[in-house]
């Protein structure tokens, strides 16, 4: 089965530094076949005949941390998981080219409904965030971010079971998972 394991945290401003090829070489030591990366920001395909979704998430947290000496929070999605959720956004996505659109990816078992219900009430006028199944849909105007609900969100205790992607690496990453490696 092809999952999707998305990385938090990692080659952020020179912090959490994980070259591509060894996170590569990492996971495929740790069982996993197929393994690809995209981009420097800890996206990673691959597959696996493992059913249990916490335990791989386990496995692959458990790897990187031995492979680089630092924790590491993973979003895990099976490929059907990750095409419902590109595939499923919100009603008025991607109509404003003001605003920022963006996929907060839950790590399991972190729901949708806690992640937003954390977040509190929204500013509709310069935001607004969707509970999805394992994301938030996040729209919001670059010129008033520092305005919104979703910028004091930072630093929170949901924040750091989340990991943002835009919607071009979501696509991106949503072609890839379609290919056959």
């Amino acid at each position: 089965m092809k999952y999707i394991a998305l990385l938090r945290g990692i080659n952020v401003g020179g912090k959490n530094p994980v070259p591509m090829a060894d996170l590569r070489a990492c996971l495929e030591a740790a069982g996993l076949k197929n393994v690809q990366t995209y981009i420097q920001s800890g996206n990673v395909i691959f597959e696996s005949d493992a059913k249990d979704e916490t335990k791989l998430t386990n496995q692959v947290e458990q790897a990187i941390e031995e492979a680089f000496g630092f924790p590491v929070v993973v979003a895990l999605f099976s490929q059907a998981e990750f095409e419902h959720i590109a595939t499923h956004t919100p009603k008025n996505w991607l109509k404003n080219p003001e605003w920022k659109y963006n996929y907060l990816f839950l790590k399991k078992p972190t729901s949708a409904q806690d992640a937003l219900a954390a977040l509190g009430d929204q500013k509709t006028e310069i935001e607004y965030v969707i509970a999805g199944k394992g994301v938030l849909y996040q729209a919001m105007s670059i010129k008033l971010f520092g305005r919104t609900t979703a910028s004091k969100m930072i630093g929170t205790p949901i924040y750091k079971q989340m990991t943002i992607r835009n919607e071009n690496t979501v696509q991106k990453l949503l072609a890839l998972l379609k290919t056959d490696v």
